[in-house]
């Protein structure tokens, strides 16, 4: 376990900046907060990824036309999907079996 935390540790190292949209209540449009300002910054010239954690309702995949996509797994770990203007996304939504994956 400690060694999977510094693998984490430093893979995430390499990120300069993480901007976290969040809420403590549901359907508030954290998703579209969050892919709203990914476009803007991809659209500045910057490198961006999206980790869409949600577990109970992920739609980033779909607010960015990705549904239904899944993500590589190899050794070093999963690779994400590769979005819009090259935006790398990794969603919950891509490891879940049905659309309606959990209720």
């Amino acid at each position: 376990m400690l060694q999977q935390q510094a693998a984490l540790k430093a893979r995430m190292s390499k990120v300069k900046h993480k901007i976290a949209v969040i809420s403590g209540k549901g359907g508030v449009g954290k998703s579209t907060v969050a892919v709203n300002i990914a476009a803007v910054f991809v659209k500045t010239g910057y490198e961006v990824g999206i980790l869409d954690a949600d577990v109970h309702g992920p739609s980033v995949p779909r607010l960015l036309g990705l549904a239904g996509q899944q993500v590589k797994v190899g050794p070093p770990g999963a690779f994400p999907v590769l979005g819009p203007l090259n935006m790398k996304v990794v969603s919950m939504d891509f490891f879940m079996p049905g659309e309606k994956t959990p209720s």
